[in-house]
Order: C-alpha cells, then structure tokens, then sequence
C-alpha cells in the first residue's frame, strides 16, 4: 500500500482540496453517538485498480499522477457524502465555512482542522473514523471495480458526474445532489 509522508507542505493543503477530500471511513465502534448525527458509510468492494493517470485519460494528467501504477485495495467503507457544516458545528462548535448552510459541505479547513475534527467525533462516538488514503480515495472516487473504461465513475465528462467550476456557479451544493459514483459515493 502506498504510504503518504504528512509533512508541513502536505498540511498546507490548500483548504479547498482538504474540504473536498474530508470524507471520513468507518472501523468497528462500540458507544452509542452523543447526539452526533452520524456520516452514512458505503461499504467498497475490495480490488486492483490502475492508480494515477490512466490510458483513458491520456496527456489530461498533472505531473504528480505519473507514473501509474497496480495498486490492490482491501473493503473499505466510506462516508456517502461530503461532511455537513452542521456536523462540524456539532463536533467543533464552529462553522468556517464561506458559504453557509448546515446541509453544504464544510470548507475552508485544513488538515490540521480535520485531524482535530477526527479525534474529537472518535470520542464523541467511540468509532474509529479516519481519511482515506490517497489510494482509497482514488479508487473510490473512480467507482471502484465498476469504472475502468472511463475517466471519472460514471463517465469521462466532469460536468456530468460532480459539481466543478464550470456547472456550481461558484458555490458549494449539498452533497446529496450530486451524481453518486458506481461506489455509491456521492460527488
């Protein structure tokens, strides 16, 4: 498995990618969530899986994709959707969010935000949630073992399968609206 080092310029991820990739997994966890509404968890199959830049999507690739490379994956479970602002109030008590609504995806934090965010829904809820790794992201994100003909899960087109500059009108949406991938995430 593919190990990423967590230097200062990883953590000074810029705060968009951070809140876009702030989806949270799920182990076995035993107290009961005190009044923390919980993230829904999509289960993804295991597998094997082309990781970076892909034949499909040809010289459309930043330089960090090169080269691909096999990468095998166990199941995993991932958080459905983006984490709500309103579950970050419920954790930190905060909201720094440039575009409020408690049903939009929080932004603006950084991983350090995150990982404070982590241990403190870990204790609120007695499970072990966690971002995924570069590799788990990316396999499911592409739809797992159903999406290996195209350049995103569900299709080649951006605009068809997640909110981006071209079709969000320079806002976040709810998670919820967006194309689920084949993974049964949402994007």
């Amino acid at each position: 498995m593919i190990q990423r080092k967590h230097t200062k310029a990883a953590r000074r991820t810029p705060r968009c990618l951070a809140a876009a990739i702030l989806s949270l997994f799920l182990w076995m966890g035993t107290a009961a969530a005190q009044g923390i509404q919980e993230p829904e968890m999509v289960f993804v199959a295991g597998g094997s899986f082309t990781m970076g830049c892909t034949f499909e999507q040809g010289s459309d690739c930043a330089s960090d994709e090169k080269p691909s490379q096999e990468v095998q994956l166990t199941g995993f479970a991932i958080a459905k959707y983006e984490v709500t602002q309103a579950l970050w109030k419920q954790v930190m008590g905060n909201n720094p969010s440039r575009f409020k609504g408690d049903s939009l995806p929080v932004e603006n934090v950084t991983w350090d935000d995150v990982q404070i965010f982590l241990q403190r829904l870990n204790a609120k809820t007695g499970k072990n949630y966690r971002l995924p790794t570069e590799a788990e992201w990316e396999y499911a994100a592409r739809g797992g073992q159903q999406s290996r003909q195209t350049m995103f899960a569900g299709g080649s087109e951006l605009e068809t399968v997640a909110w981006c500059s071209s079709n969000a009108e320079n806002s976040t949406h709810n998670g919820a609206q967006g194309s689920p991938t084949n993974s049964g995430c949402t994007t």
